[in-house]
């Protein structure tokens, strides 16, 4: 009988500004996959976007599934170790390796499937020994966009994690809440989305040609902010994949507590049997949950 096998899921907002279609996020991810373009992520390591299908469904409603890839990604000029000798290869020594122009190693695969409707993609952000932090992969995909975005393909897209709101009630529940910094930066409302907050303020920043708004507040001298239901209401926006939010305060113990939403994403930790279900059938039931 084959053993449960542990994962973490998490998601990304991706947020195009005008035209709002679920088409053109299909084709955004398309052009993406067409380009075969490679990104640093780090000093040594390498991404693209490996593999992209298309799940069944009518047209601007299916699911798009595929894997990141990650992979060593070095430039072989750079100085060789001869573990013999203890002493930098010399050109003799180099003379022997021959490293085939089209191979990688240490290749992972990072499972994800995109909804063009709801704009969040949810990928494996652990299983196994495949790992990929979110904020990874909103770098990763932010690299891979670029070209397309200074061709003028595609407008500005804005790509951020999907952050836990219980680090929002952390902040709320602060006993002294000095500071209290929000960005929103402008979303885009999906044709299901029944939030007016979120059709506001993309409207309202629409109309001042505005990428993002940042909303601050310090508490006078003495005292502890006392936030609104409306400013409640933004920050949820924020933490949802619009933006993050910042507070800083003291605990009841007088201790200073500094709180970054973006520092706590939204994790699904779970387990599935190999043998009955497969890491994309979980990653497809999923996706309402992080919406």
């Amino acid at each position: 009988m084959a053993r449960e096998q542990s994962y973490t899921l998490a998601a990304l907002n991706v947020a195009m500004h005008r035209p709002h279609d679920p088409m053109r996020y299909r084709a955004l991810f398309r052009a993406i996959f067409e380009m075969r373009r490679i990104v640093r992520l780090g000093a040594q390591h390498g991404g693209m976007l490996g593999r992209l299908y298309r799940e069944d469904g009518p047209p601007g409603e299916a699911l798009m599934r595929g894997d990141l890839f990650s992979f060593l990604q070095w430039d072989p000029k750079e100085p060789w170790l001869n573990l013999r000798t203890g002493k930098a290869a010399e050109a003799d020594d180099l003379a022997e390796v021959n490293l085939p122009e089209n191979l990688r190693p240490a290749f992972k695969a990072i499972p994800f499937v995109f909804s063009p409707k709801s704009h969040k993609l949810v990928f494996v952000s652990k299983h196994g020994d495949v790992t990929m932090a979110p904020s990874t992969a909103a770098r990763l995909l932010e690299r891979l966009i670029e070209p397309l975005i200074f061709k003028g393909h595609f407008p500005k897209v804005h790509i951020t994690p999907v952050q836990d709101r219980a680090t929002l009630d952390r902040v709320f529940a602060l006993p002294e809440l000095k500071t209290l910094n929000i960005t929103v930066t402008r979303p885009n409302p999906g044709d299901d989305d029944p939030q007016t907050l979120v059709r506001v303020f993309a409207s309202q920043l629409e109309e001042q040609n505005a990428t993002e708004i940042e909303l601050n507040a310090k508490a006078a001298r003495g005292q502890s902010l006392k936030p609104t239901e409306a400013v409640r209401a933004v920050a949820e926006l924020a933490v949802s994949g619009n933006g993050r939010v910042l507070a800083k305060g003291k605990s009841s113990e007088g201790r200073t507590l500094k709180i970054d939403t973006a520092d706590s994403p939204l994790l699904l930790v779970d387990s599935f049997n190999p043998a009955t279900t497969t890491i994309y059938d979980r990653l497809l039931a999923a996706v309402d949950w992080f919406r």
